[in-house]
C-alpha cells in the first residue's frame, strides 16, 4: 500500500494553516493493483504549489 502520510499532512495543513474545509472536497475511488478501493480525496489543482511548499519545508 503506498504511504498515504503526505496526504495526510497536506490536509492536516490546509485545515489548520490555510483554513480549508477539507470534508467538502471531492472523493474518488481510489483502486489498488491488487484491487483494494478507497475513497480518496479529490484536490484542485491549485493546491498542487501548496502540496509542493509543504513537502519541502518536510
Amino acid at each position: 500500500m503506498p504511504d498515504i502520510s503526505p496526504a495526510k499532512m497536506l490536509c492536516k495543513y490546509l485545515r489548520e494553516i490555510c483554513d480549508i474545509d477539507t470534508t467538502k472536497l471531492f472523493k474518488y475511488t481510489h483502486t489498488f493493483p491488487d484491487g483494494r478501493e478507497v475513497e480518496a480525496n479529490l484536490y484542485p489543482d491549485a493546491y498542487v504549489a501548496i502540496f509542493r511548499k509543504l513537502m519541502a519545508e518536510k
